[in-house]
């Protein structure tokens, strides 16, 4: 699997499809355990139709976290190959979390406030990728895995 990143528009047609926030509140990450699985996430999924990327990252905060109030902005464009399949396109964004509420019920079954983000990733070889990228966009240069 491949990820890129786009530090502008990469030059071609594409449609997102996906959207993927790494949110943080009070100087920790934000992760979610989905009740499928023993990993933790980052907040995302699928861009609905007729949804902009802004609004799909928004619904998958509320959804995924519980978010109620955030400021939310855009760090870049990313893509996703996998051996088998096209290549997908999605915008990461970063979250500063003001305010959460009770845990939607949906599909996750816990979230979690962490100074350093867990090993046990649901998508190992993305997050890292797309961490490392939010990182570079907020300046630091801090170890952020455990």
């Amino acid at each position: 699997m491949k990820v890129n990143l786009y530090d502008s528009e990469p030059g071609f047609e594409y449609e997102l499809e996906y959207v993927a926030i790494i949110p943080r509140m009070n100087g920790k990450w934000l992760v979610s355990r989905h009740a499928a699985r023993d990993t933790w996430e980052f907040a995302g999924g699928h861009i609905e139709p007729g949804e902009t990327a802004e609004e799909a990252a928004l619904r998958e905060l509320y959804e995924e976290t519980g978010t109620l109030h955030c400021k939310l902005a855009p760090v870049s464009v990313y893509s996703v190959a996998r051996d088998d399949s096209a290549e997908s396109f999605g915008m990461l964004y970063y979250a500063q979390i003001e305010e959460i509420g009770p845990l939607p019920p949906f599909e996750i079954a816990e979230i979690d406030l962490v100074d350093n983000v867990p090993s046990s990733l649901t998508y190992p070889t993305i997050y890292p990728v797309l961490l490392a990228k939010v990182l570079e966009h907020l300046g630091c240069r801090c170890r952020f895995t455990d």
